[in-house]
């Protein structure tokens, strides 16, 4: 998770299908990947 969270903040505009499939693996659903993903980037 704090990968992709420093991916966020880093460049949004990267992350990828691909990214949101490793979330998805390491059971994260979709509700999960937008919450971490608006946190981050407030």
């Amino acid at each position: 998770m704090l990968d992709y969270v420093v991916q966020v903040i880093k460049d949004a505009t990267k992350i990828s299908r691909a990214d949101h499939q490793k979330r998805r693996a390491a059971g994260s659903d979709d509700t999960a990947i937008r919450q971490i993903t608006l946190i981050a980037s407030w």
